[in-house]
């Protein structure tokens, strides 16, 4: 969500990381698949998360103000679902 707020604002050694970090998804995720091919969420990360974050690193402050606000969404998308999974217990 940090960098759905601050968009072009944001340090340049974030770029970098976040690189890093979609690369991690894709492992985390990839090998969640090999275990239960059918997981939608690990399949959402794989499809959608990893690569826009990773191309969000990729091209850094010049990145489009639309790659930020689903990266906003996907963060609010996120602590929305978490909340509710803590509220039911599930």
């Amino acid at each position: 969500m940090y960098l759905g707020v601050r968009k072009n604002a944001a340090p340049t050694w974030l770029y970098t990381a976040i690189i890093f970090l979609g690369i991690a998804i894709i492992i985390a995720h990839g090998l969640k698949l090999l275990k239960n091919r059918y997981s939608l969420v690990s399949w959402f990360h794989v499809l959608i998360v990893a690569p826009l974050v990773i191309y969000i690193g990729r091209t850094g402050p010049k990145t489009p103000d639309i790659a930020y606000n689903l990266i906003l969404l996907e963060g609010i998308m996120a602590i929305g679902y978490h909340s509710y999974a803590l509220y039911t217990g599930t």
